[in-house]
């Protein structure tokens, strides 16, 4: 019987404590490095003198990127030469929190495209990438390349921007033009492919 049957029957079955089953074979020599480190510690340990360190729960707090659903979504993105970059940021309290980032490399026919089309492909690859974060939300799109500002109201005369354009009218979205010097995140992605 295969791994997934055996998950499958496992699973269909209602909870039953006497079933035990490790679905990969490292499970049991995990548990005894576990067993054997914690005798370790304990002979190891002196009584009364060492403590375990007290979880700071409320300082660990403050610093997760878990993308709330409240907040305002900004996605940046940008292409290089070598790749395409991209994040998904949150607005909390002032400091930009980082919730997701992506990143690819450029494709050899798209070595060929022109600087316009390379950052439009890095905005449709932003936003396929964060899709379920953003469908039905409001969201703001920054970049560094000036004239995708204008991928939205004006009509682009070349086949593949109108493309992309289409594909980016099922989002709402606002296209917010930014320094190069702001676009660190998206352009330290684009570079490492």
């Amino acid at each position: 019987m295969s791994q997934f049957q055996l998950a499958t029957q496992v699973f269909r079955k209602p909870y039953q404590p006497s079933v035990i089953v490790f679905f990969w074979p490292g499970v049991c020599s995990d548990v005894k490095n576990y067993i054997t480190s914690c005798h370790l510690c304990k002979t190891k340990s002196r009584p009364g003198r060492d403590r375990p360190a007290p979880f700071q729960h409320n300082r660990i707090r403050k610093d997760w990127r878990i993308a709330q659903e409240s907040e305002t979504f900004i996605v940046r993105s940008d292409a290089s030469d070598f790749g395409i970059g991209a994040v998904l940021l949150q607005d909390r309290d002032g400091t930009l929190m980082l919730c997701r980032y992506a990143s690819r490399k450029v494709l050899p026919r798209e070595c060929r495209y022109s600087a316009i089309e390379r950052e439009a492909l890095a905005l449709v690859f932003a936003v396929t990438q964060f899709q379920r974060y953003l469908n039905f939300k409001h969201f703001v799109l920054q970049t560094d390349h000036k004239p995708l500002a204008y991928l939205r109201t004006g009509s682009p005369k070349n086949a593949r921007l109108m493309k992309w354009a289409l594909v980016l009218q099922e989002f709402s979205f606002q296209v917010v033009h930014i320094p190069g010097s702001e676009n660190v995140h998206a352009d330290v992605l684009s570079r490492l492919c």
